[in-house]
């Protein structure tokens, strides 16, 4: 927690609200304050090890909670809070996100920072979904007690078994308005026991006065069923499970993704190689010159042969291949060139041999003639 820049005071006022806060809890359902220490301006709370909140569970299975989850949790919850209410304490902030989990299945209320010393209390504190009523009106009708704690404890429960509290798709203003001016919020599929359902409404009374206190809704029947000692610790070892899968999946997909960008920058690298390749080999490939004559023009045959075809040319193309898993930036010479090349040179030896037999014919018919 940073106690600067504006406020500062106030800040530093509130982190030590919070640390005396923290210090005189002494309960199995309530964080354990381990110490602070100070670094850069900012408060550091040292708490004990908790693998997390009941809303990251729901995160991690994309699904509710079963009902004999809740009751397991509810009733962890419902013993903090008895506790904090004999001191004299409210919370003011119970949601999912504040309520902890421990290795062995142990409930921790965590998160005191809107904790109330005083009861009665008329602040408007608390997160406005799970905030009860008379938390929304105090400032215009008086004071509220440990009962907001046990309103905000069945928003919970619809949290839980819905994952999402009330009017979660309306802004914080909205959801203030109907939490205050409408009719209290019930479960919204009929799949849950009755039992269930009387507990959520009886946490949901809009009249405080006819709302029980957490230490009655310990003697409620969904807090005292049978259920199994172990539930709580077969949720935490399948969401273990569950984060392990999540992680090995992200991990490939992250892994595959990193494979992707990597091929591809060696593409690209591969290409501009041969780029600069192909135009080195263009630019010191000598020019030929392809001349037309008349077959009466004569033409020194031996010279164009030397300036023509001792020089060959090769033109080399890179190509990309991909193979398995990576590319192969290769150079091919075309055989084409060479063969052109080769006719070319035959034509010529034929030219050549054709104009030297006419020539000798001519001068026979003349030595002909003359004896004639």
């Amino acid at each position: 927690m940073s106690y600067l820049g504006k406020q500062s005071t106030e800040k530093w006022q509130d982190i030590l609200k919070e640390i005396r806060f923290l210090h005189q809890l002494n309960h199995p359902n309530t964080i354990e304050y381990k110490g602070c220490f100070l670094r850069d301006h900012t408060a550091w709370l040292v708490m004990e090890y908790c693998l997390g909140s009941a809303s990251d569970i729901i995160e991690v299975h994309k699904r509710p909670l079963k009902e004999e989850e809740i009751a397991a949790i509810c009733e962890g919850v419902l013993h903090g809070l008895h506790y904090l209410h004999a001191l004299g304490r409210i919370h003011r902030d119970v949601k999912a996100g504040n309520i902890l989990l421990t290795e062995n299945g142990t409930v921790k209320l965590a998160d005191f920072g809107s904790a109330s010393t005083k009861c009665p209390a008329n602040s408007f504190v608390g997160t406005p979904y799970w905030m009860a009523p008379e938390v929304i009106l105090a400032m215009d009708e008086g004071q509220y007690d440990g009962k907001i704690d046990v309103w905000s404890l069945g928003i919970t429960c619809i949290e839980l078994a819905e994952r999402k509290p009330p009017y979660f798709n309306m802004n914080a203003m909205s959801a203030l308005y109907h939490i205050a001016q409408n009719d209290t919020p019930v479960l919204s599929s009929s799949d849950w026991s009755d039992i269930f359902r009387h507990f959520v409404d009886s946490c949901l009374q809009k009249n405080p006065n006819e709302r029980p206190s957490s230490g009655k809704l310990l003697s409620h029947q969904m807090v005292t069923r049978l259920r199994s000692p172990h539930i709580l610790v077969d949720l935490i070892q399948r969401t273990k499970t569950a984060v392990r899968e999540l992680d090995n999946l992200n991990y490939r997909k992250m892994k595959k993704i990193l494979m992707v960008e990597k091929f591809e920058n060696e593409s690209v690298v591969g290409d501009a190689d041969v780029d600069r390749t192909i135009g080195a080999n263009l630019k010191s490939t000598p020019k030929c010159t392809v001349q037309c004559v008349k077959a009466d023009q004569s033409l020194d045959f031996a010279t164009r042969d030397e300036e023509c075809f001792t020089q060959q040319s090769y033109i080399t193309a890179g190509s990309a291949t991909r193979t398995k898993g990576h590319f192969n930036t290769t150079t091919k010479t075309f055989d084409h060139a060479k063969e052109t090349s080769t006719k070319v040179h035959l034509c010529g030896r034929i030219q050549r041999k054709d104009n030297f037999t006419e020539g000798h014919l001519s001068r026979k018919i003349k030595r002909d003639n003359l004896r004639i």
